[in-house]
This record gives C-alpha cells, structure tokens and sequence, in this order.
C-alpha cells in the first residue's frame, strides 16, 4: 500500500476498529482480547462511504469492512479472506455492506470459519491492485497494526514474488 508493504492482511473499518480497541485492552490475553474489542467497536459503530475499486471492478457505497487478504486468516483466527492464497497472484478483498450491530454479531460467528460468505452483505473478488476513496474517511491497519484513523484514501497493489524466503532442508 502506498509506499508500504504488508505480508497478510490490510483491513478497514469495523476490522480496524477492532484492532484499535483491541489494542487498549491490557487484562485479557488471546482471543478474549479480539471478542471484547468487538464488543468495544459495536458501541462506536460507524460505516463509512466507500468507493472501492478492483482492477475493472468497482463498489461504492456504505461499508462494514473491507479486507484485502493475501493469506486466509486475521486477527484471532478469523477467517475473512478464506481464499486467499499468499502464491497464487491475487489478492481476495471481501467486502461487507453496511450492517447494524445485532447483525455484525449474527455475522461474526460465521467469520470464524470463513462460511459468512454465504451471507448476501458479503462480497468476495479477486484483484491486483485496489484503491479505496472516502470523503468520511476510515480506520485501516495492516498486518494487525493500525496506520490511521481517518485515511480518505488508499492504493493497493500486489507486488507478485517480492518476498524471498528460505527454509532448512528437510
């Protein structure tokens, strides 16, 4: 994203905002602390004019979360990009229209295994580069790390085989 890199997931709004209160919670460990964070954010919920565009697609319009995923898994274990493949060349980007707090929470079990897909509020599609506009701005992390609370505007864009690993033999 912009001049930056990021190796899994880049996520904004309610996912963001999660992150944020998830990061001010010092009592719990593990996932307590994801759970009670959504509970923090549902009483801050706020849904954010999007105009999203994926390649040649585009959508506009109010947003729950956006997560662009190169791997299947954020946060404490859910699953919002479950197709996501970190080799295959593309980023999964799941879009959630704009939900009110009794359905994010009728939602947010299924995000648990990746089956909230199913869901008509739910979009996935596949893409190489992604900009986000809002006049509203928006909440986004990456990685699990908040960058900002009130970016209007945001360029995403897959740099294919950039990361170089190397493991032992087995």
């Amino acid at each position: 994203y912009d001049d930056a890199w990021f190796a899994n997931s880049l996520g904004l709004g309610f996912e963001a905002q999660v992150t944020i209160e998830s990061a001010k919670i010092t009592r719990l460990r593990g996932f307590a602390i994801y759970l009670w964070g959504v509970m923090k954010a549902l009483r801050h919920l706020r849904c954010p004019e999007l105009t999203v565009r994926m390649d040649d697609e585009v959508r506009t319009g109010r947003r729950l979360l956006v997560c662009v995923g190169n791997g299947p898994r954020v946060g404490g274990g859910f699953y919002l990009t479950p197709h996501a493949r970190n080799d295959d060349g593309v980023l999964e980007v799941c879009l959630v229209d704009a939900l009110g707090r009794w359905d994010v929470l009728r939602l947010l079990p299924k995000s648990l295994d990746g089956s909230h897909g199913g869901d008509p509020a739910v979009e996935y599609l596949g893409a190489r580069k992604i900009t986000i506009d809002s006049p509203e701005g928006f909440p986004f992390h990456v990685d699990g790390e908040v960058v900002d609370a009130a970016r209007r505007s945001l360029v995403i864009e897959l740099v294919p085989q950039a990361l170089k690993v190397r493991a032992p033999a087995p």
